[in-house]
């Protein structure tokens, strides 16, 4: 598992005074930013912890990371092993929290790697064990933090603004740098409370400034060379300066870059998942579910066909005595279920003919495409079925008509006879494809009516999708891979951006988070609730 261990900046940090404990009590407004750490995390077939590092003298057992792996390890009497390969690109000992950073994405990813199922609340938890920091990194974004800066909250993202810091090589011990805290000036401003407000950059103060910009006369100098809006971060040494404007930000990153060895071009990181707000199971497919987990399983209840394209709830109805077949001859006791897809009228009353109770689970909004079809037959017209010709659903329609033809894409009309003609579509196709086809139709053809049978649910879940997918770097779609209607929304979002098609949260791989800050999701209607609430939390953990 590879993943990214970003920096971080203090907008804000207000030192209210020191405790009975020896520590200090602060607020300060924490903010991620895009430079980062690599890590990556292989499994070792041994039970043990092994670290390699790109910064040799930071390769032992006293690494955050390696303390963060060994908590988690001891927490919960984890039997495996683990080799944490780290690359350092973050200064050490300049204010950017680096190497709590890494303890928090070695506790996120092997969260995931172990499969230990932690809650973020619980991982922030256990990270206050080892680093101060920590709780933060495991959050991510904007927060504030307050006690010893263990105790964070998310706040509203901060608007995307551009970073140069520079990083001077003075190596700040955080001991040293509270132990040469004037009290007298600390405390006072109340920067944190002010900035939340409004978010205004004129609240940008850090209390170490009183004592570190006597003690390293450089730094203040370095604060002007990045105009109005810089500060130290953290204990020091670095220091940043905020740009709206990237180009202004690659202008004075240039100008730096030509002074300190260590300059860096960054930007502040707010990760985020979006849920679409149509999604999941639609009306057909839960009052499917609903019904056949109300039934007498002792008594024999065979599904006809498929009933969800999703696997992993088939094998949970399967596991509760549910039996899935394709075929009923043979089959001489029990009930028959007719999935939400539908089929013929004579399979329906053949099955019946046998003396089998039928349980006829057909979407409403299905059959009555089958009703509008049989109607607009009888009065003489052709029926063209806009869907895929191999889908339960389409073949329940075809079934009941005599003169008719399916077409999959606009390349079928041409082969079409399309006098007297009425359009119907599959109730899970797309709307822009639909609509597509029945424009081409009524250009070539004669008396041809259109009727739109897809369903309020598939155009809502589609346009949700689309919203969603316009403002995403990358989409998550969830379901079933032979799931027409999921499918359908995979092709329309990879119209906007990166897509990613998934049944369970066991196929995300990090890699697909890295330099992704908008993560949408949305998911077909076969997918539960708890499928989608498995593949956030894994999301979550990696990114």
């Amino acid at each position: 598992m590879k993943l990214k261990s970003y920096a971080k900046i203090n907008l804000t940090l207000d030192i209210l005074g020191k405790r009975d404990d020896g520590f200090h009590d602060i607020e300060t407004v924490f903010q991620q930013i895009s430079l980062f750490d690599e890590i990556e995390l292989v499994r070792l077939d041994s039970d043990r912890i092994k670290l390699e590092c790109s910064a040799r003298e930071l390769e032992n057992e006293d690494n955050i990371a390696y303390r963060a792996a060994s908590l988690l390890k001891a927490k919960f009497n984890v039997e495996k092993g683990v080799e944490i390969k780290l690359k350092k690109n973050i200064p050490v000992g300049a204010g950017l929290s680096g190497g709590s950073s890494n303890a928090a994405a070695v506790l996120k990813g092997l969260n995931v790697l172990w499969g230990l199922k932690l809650p973020k609340k619980k991982l922030a938890s256990l990270g206050k064990e080892i680093g101060m920091d920590v709780p933060f990194h495991i959050l991510g974004g904007t927060c504030i933090g307050k006690g010893r800066g263990e105790k964070v909250e998310k706040l509203k993202d901060l608007e995307k603004h551009y970073a140069v810091l520079v990083y001077p090589g003075i190596h700040v011990s955080t001991k040293e740098a509270y132990s040469a805290l004037d009290y007298s000036k600390t405390g006072k401003s109340n920067s944190s409370e002010k900035f939340i407000k409004d978010y205004d950059l004129q609240y940008l103060h850090n209390d170490f400034e009183f004592s570190s910009s006597s003690k390293y006369s450089g730094l203040e100098k370095i604060r002007k060379e990045l105009g109005p809006d810089s500060l130290l971060t953290g204990s020091g040494s670095s220091v940043f300066g905020l740009f709206l404007e990237e180009e202004k930000a690659e202008e004075i990153y240039e100008k730096a870059k030509q002074k300190y060895p260590k300059a860096y071009l960054s930007s502040t990181l707010n990760k985020k998942i979006e849920l679409a707000h149509e999604m999941g199971f639609c009306f057909g497919v839960k009052r499917a579910i609903d019904e056949i987990n109300k039934l007498d399983k002792t008594k024999g209840v065979y599904v006809l066909g498929n009933l969800i394209n999703n696997p992993t709830v088939v094998k949970e109805l399967e596991e509760q005595g549910v039996s899935m077949i394709d075929a009923y001859r043979g089959i001489d006791k029990g009930i028959i279920v007719i999935t939400a897809h539908g089929i013929k009228d004579s399979r329906i009353q053949d099955i019946k003919s046998k003396g089998l109770k039928v349980i006829d689970l057909t979407c409403p909004l299905v059959k009555k495409v089958h009703e509008i079809t049989k109607k607009e037959e009888k009065k003489g017209r052709k029926i063209l079925i806009f869907g895929d010709e191999e889908h339960t659903e389409v073949k329940g329609i075809a079934g009941n008509l005599h003169n008719y033809s399916i077409i999959s894409d606009i390349q079928n009309i041409d082969k079409q006879d399309l006098e007297c003609s009425t359009v119907v579509s599959q109730t899970t196709r797309s709307v822009e494809k639909f609509s597509e086809i029945s424009n081409a139709l009524k250009k070539r053809g004669k008396d041809i009516r259109v009727i739109d049978t897809i369903c309020a649910a598939t155009k809502n879940r589609q346009e949700s999708a689309i919203a969603l997918a316009k403002k995403s770097h990358i989409m998550i779609v969830i379901g079933g891979k032979i799931s027409s209607n999921t499918k359908r929304l995979k092709e329309t979002c990879s119209q906007y951006c990166e897509t990613r098609h998934i049944e369970t949260e066991k196929e995300i791989r990090s890699e697909w988070f890295f330099d992704k800050e908008n993560i949408g999701i949305t998911a077909g209607a076969s997918t539960p609730d708890r499928i989608i609430s498995k593949v956030v939390q894994r999301i979550e953990n990696v990114i």
